[in-house]
């Protein structure tokens, strides 16, 4: 259910309790696949911006919320899984703040709340992801003993994903249609198929990495905050000297890397292999970049070898090498590696 209350900037997602004793549980493309049926409108919220800006969750409880048995200690491990499997992190604002005044002047981002009577019917929580700070009421007369499902879901909303059960009839999308995500366009057996904590009934709480690539694609597509959201650098194998015979008192050498991904699966644009004879990091006219754009998928170039530009190396001489490739506009330079070349 959602409900845009435009006076208050203020949307209202629930998460319904369901019945019988269940507990409520980066190429580009915006929101990724499903479009913006996977996403809340109104991007990026107060909130988003926030996390952006400082790179953390921060929180905070009222009265009831402080009291209720293991509702705190509850909360800090969805955090702890949520904000870890996005690189961020998160602190609880030391206090008790019964309104979302209080919450705001002690600099927290989002109030956990139990009020006296929740209007929703039938529902475990709902949260006013477009305020500021953030509200999420949770109906504590439901009586639950463990909140996580719950926390994880609504943290889902604040973080920017939409609903992903049915939230017309208000029934499980995975029992009940064969699949998890939200929308028509759902590729059974793909990644769009993928598990998500935005349904319901399944016992998910924390963040799957089906909700992490859309929250990336969401807040921070190039992984500047998000740790989780950057495409992982290339990493360096030593290098391997050549055993061979020097050539014209030249060495011919091998390198090997792993190369760089991307979480949504974006290519490989631009590769280079740098090399230097300098430790300055790289600066600019002080090492020969090797262009290997016609092949970004190679993990290995024999220095010296026919055709390759690079060529043997100067014997007895300390190098320093790197790998830097280029996705979605973005460079990614690998650790630096060094070897020293063998006498002739």
């Amino acid at each position: 259910m959602v409900i845009l209350a435009l006076p208050l900037i203020a949307a209202i997602i629930g998460l319904f309790a369901l019945g019988g004793g269940v507990e409520a549980h980066h190429n580009g493309v915006p929101c990724g696949p499903g479009g913006d049926a996977v996403c809340l409108p109104g991007a990026p919220t107060f909130v988003q911006q926030a996390m952006q800006t400082v790179g953390e969750v921060r929180w905070c409880v009222d009265q009831r919320a402080s009291t209720y048995p293991n509702f705190v200690a509850q909360i800090h491990e969805t955090m702890d899984a949520g904000t870890t499997a996005l690189g961020i992190g998160h602190q609880q604002i030391a206090g008790i703040y019964n309104t979302p005044a209080e919450a705001l002047t002690a600099g927290c981002f989002v109030l956990h709340s139990m009020p006296d009577n929740h209007a929703c019917e039938g529902c475990a929580a709902w949260v006013f992801y477009a305020n500021w700070p953030v509200l999420i009421e949770y109906k504590w007369q439901v009586g639950y003993t463990f909140w996580n499902t719950t926390i994880g879901h609504e943290m889902g909303h604040v973080y920017g994903l939409h609903e992903h059960y049915d939230d017309v009839d208000f029934i499980p999308y995975r029992p009940t249609y064969g699949h998890w995500a939200h929308g028509d366009d759902v590729s059974p057996g793909t990644a769009t198929d993928a598990p998500t904590v935005m349904d319901v009934g399944t016992g998910i709480w924390a963040l799957t990495s089906y909700d992490v690539d859309h929250i990336c694609d969401l807040n921070d597509p190039d992984g500047d905050v998000f740790l989780a959201c950057a495409p992982p650098a290339p990493t360096l194998t030593p290098a391997l000297l050549q055993l061979a015979s020097c050539r014209d008192g030249r060495i011919p050498v091998e390198f090997n890397w792993a190369k760089a991904t991307s979480p949504n699966g974006a290519p490989i644009e631009l590769l280079f292999l740098d090399l230097s004879v300098s430790d300055n990091g790289f600066q600019a006219g002080t090492y020969f970049g090797v262009n290997l754009s016609a092949n970004p998928d190679d993990t290995r170039l024999e220095a010296g070898s026919p055709g390759e530009p690079l060529g043997t190396l100067v014997a007895e001489r300390e190098h320093f090498w790197r790998v830097n490739s280029r996705i979605a506009g973005v460079w990614i330079p690998s650790a630096t590696g060094s070897f020293t070349t063998q006498a002739c």
